[in-house]
């Protein structure tokens, strides 16, 4: 059994096939008890859309999400058009692609007007008691005066820290959310951001991946077997000054051994679970109090992982493990029936912003480029989506793309390389059909859309 095999080869979902069928999404502005919803918005770091109990993971375990997801819809087609930290975050937040928002590394902050222009500052002008837990991820000074209350960092903390109380940095950020909420005014919703650090690497660090006490030998047993394109030879024709720094140096470096490789594995995996308990008390919180029923919840990850796919570690490029995400949304149980169930329709970090002001009641600047996830579930005319591009740059180097619902496009403007994958016939995205002259046509069309929307001559 291969690894994606071992992830996805039961049913993607759990639930019965009464919760998949549409439903009429009901507004939430004002839920059925007259109060405004409370808006939680849970961001992972790093972490890939398979691995999760939920999503098919059989080794993962997540029964706090599992348990989230079973009242939820869960988008199936859920990606970032930019995978790297700071680039999709500031999309999140904004609404927006990078290449209309300009923040493309870890340094460019959102300038004033930007942040003025994100969910956090419109909720909090029509009223919100807003919070901010985590990683920030953006450039520039940490934007304190933006939140009620704030306790974040800018890109990097360590896991451990024993100054800190508790000293892991997972259970430390799942009990200040605990804080704020039970320090909210009544009388006021709220609108709480947790940007967990996990699961992400402390690169550069012997140890990658410090689980929290008591989870250090979880996932001991058999080997994990590697993805089918567990091979650096999947990194031939890319760029080269994207190889060097980026390709074999990180997968020979970090992964090396069979040894490494397990543990690497393992240690994500343990974050992950750490993660989804730090999750379970926060929910659990909600329920006890008897806010979780008015409370909308949105959770997603920045951007994917490669876990040695396509001989890889890190994200990036277009690949689908590096741009596709979980996300899972629970509606207010207050609204009315709620719908639920496994959407296919595509659901992008752009929407996020949308969808959280949509549900407040909040006009939708015409600045966004998101859809609000309502829409998408309402078939409003204007939110058919059957594409997305794709954009990063990181200096010199550039991969944009298309993704359709079966072909995915790749373009590097530096040497012209050109990517094509047949997700239908080919989901693991081992054969480049790019040069094949059965698919020029549909290649030149890619290329036409790309250069046109990007302005290349």
């Amino acid at each position: 059994m291969n690894y994606r095999e071992m992830l996805t080869r039961r049913d993607f979902f759990r639930f019965s096939a009464g919760a998949v069928g549409a439903l009429a999404l009901p507004g939430l502005a004002a839920t059925r008890d007259g109060r405004p919803p409370n808006l939680l918005v849970i961001v992972a770091d790093d972490l890939r859309w398979d691995a999760l109990g939920f999503a098919g993971s059989r080794v993962v375990r997540t029964p706090y999400l599992d348990r989230l997801a079973e009242t939820s819809l869960v988008y199936r087609n859920a990606f970032v058009t930019t995978s790297v930290c700071p680039v999709s975050r500031a999309s999140i937040m904004s609404g927006q692609y990078a290449s209309r928002h300009g923040i493309w590394d870890f340094e460019t902050p959102f300038k004033a007007a930007q942040l003025d222009g994100t969910y956090h500052a419109k909720l909090r002008g029509a009223g919100y008691h807003t919070g901010f837990i985590g990683k920030w991820g953006l450039g520039g000074p940490l934007p304190v005066r933006l939140f009620d209350r704030f306790d974040g960092f800018s890109n990097y903390t360590p896991y451990i820290d024993t100054k800190r109380t508790p000293p892991h940095l997972t259970t430390y950020q799942g009990e200040a959310a605990l804080g704020f909420l039970s320090s909210t005014p009544r009388d006021r919703p709220f609108c709480l951001t947790v940007c967990f650090f996990a699961p992400h690497a402390q690169n550069e660090l012997n140890d990658e991946f410090p689980p929290e006490p008591g989870q250090e030998h979880l996932y001991d047993g058999p080997p994990i077997p590697p993805p089918p394109t567990f091979s650096t030879s999947y990194l031939d024709g890319l760029p080269k000054s994207w190889i060097e720094p980026n390709g074999r140096s990180l997968f020979d470096n970090r992964i090396p051994t069979s040894k490494k490789f397990q543990n690497f594995l393992r240690g994500y995996f343990r974050l992950i679970t750490g993660m989804d308990a730090a999750i379970g008390r926060i929910l659990s919180a909600l329920a006890g109090d008897g806010r979780l029923d008015n409370t909308l919840v949105l959770f997603l990850s920045d951007n994917g992982f490669f876990l040695g796919d396509h001989g890889m570690i890190g994200k990036w490029l277009i690949y689908e493990e590096s741009i596709r995400v979980p996300l899972v949304l629970r509606l207010p149980a207050t609204a009315g029936p709620a719908p639920r169930g496994l959407r296919q329709a595509f659901a992008l970090n752009l929407d996020v912003a949308p969808t959280l002001l949509h549900a407040a009641g909040v006009a939708i600047p015409e600045s966004m480029q998101g859809i609000a996830l309502q829409d998408i579930e309402a078939s409003a005319p204007h939110a058919a989506r059957d594409h997305f591009f794709y954009e990063y740059k990181a200096g010199p180097f550039q991969c944009l793309g298309i993704r359709t619902e079966r072909w995915k496009y790749g373009f590097f403007p530096e040497t012209g390389f050109e990517l094509l994958f047949d997700l239908l016939e080919d989901p693991y995205e081992q054969v480049n059909r790019a040069g094949r002259p059965a698919h020029s046509a549909l290649v030149a069309g890619f290329k036409k859309t790309i250069l046109a929307r990007y302005r290349f001559s």
